[in-house]
């Protein structure tokens, strides 16, 4: 597996790879019955990065020699420009999603939860606010390996657009060791906070991470020994 810019007709494997891992590497239960619901949850996370304008490199880890996409990085390294779009995705998303507030199964479950998750994360940690932010995402399977790859591009693109350091989040099943989740994540844990909609979907206590990042020196930076 090798991680490249993405072409123009990769995003249709990159969206379909986000749905079907948004419950920690399994689709959400509801997606085939509530298929708008799950267009306009996608929209609201992915948009900020993939709609036309949006300040945001874009990555793919792919497999060798298929050609298939098994994961993604959407790095933007405009902080500002990046909340203003997900503001916007974030009001279009709750009039889409209102009429599931009225009981209908797991569906009304998520957007219920997913609301109570929006409000409280509508703003960045501040150790992190004004931060290059990537999102990205590797499929099952795939063991620890591409998510050094993707840090690594990530780690890249950061450093060729003069940044020393960037953030992302996971999200951890609580209990597992901040320590372990970050010694191959490569960071530091700034922020915990609760997510709502995978504790409730899953049914076990999840919580968010931010992860701050230091861009490591390239080779020809480190000091000699």
């Amino acid at each position: 597996m090798r991680v490249e810019l993405a072409r123009p007709e990769d995003e249709p494997e990159v969206r379909a790879l986000f749905r079907t891992t948004l419950l920690l590497g399994r689709p959400l239960p509801f997606a085939d019955r509530a298929p708008a619901l799950l267009a306009a949850y996608e929209r609201l996370c992915l948009d900020p990065y993939l709609a036309p304008g949006s300040p945001t490199v874009v990555g793919v880890l792919r497999e060798t020699p298929s050609g298939r996409v098994r994961g993604y990085a959407l790095v933007c390294l405009d902080a500002a420009g990046l909340r203003r779009h997900r503001s916007r995705g974030l009001a279009a998303f709750v009039a889409r999603a209102t009429p599931w507030l009225a009981p209908r199964g797991d569906a009304t479950t998520f957007v219920r939860s997913r609301f109570r998750d929006g409000w409280a994360l509508r703003r960045p940690a501040r150790a992190v606010r004004d931060l290059p932010h990537a999102h990205f995402n590797a499929a099952p399977g795939t063991g620890r390996l591409p998510g050094r790859l993707l840090a690594d591009f990530v780690d890249d693109v950061c450093r060729a657009g003069g940044h020393p350091s960037w953030y992302g989040e996971i999200n951890a099943r609580v209990g597992r060791r901040g320590a372990a989740i970050t010694a191959w994540w490569g960071g530091e844990i700034v922020d915990r906070t609760p997510n709502r909609t995978l504790s409730r979907m899953l049914g076990v206590p999840v919580e968010r991470l931010t992860v701050l990042r230091p861009v490591p020196p390239t080779t020809a930076e480190q000091p000699a020994a």
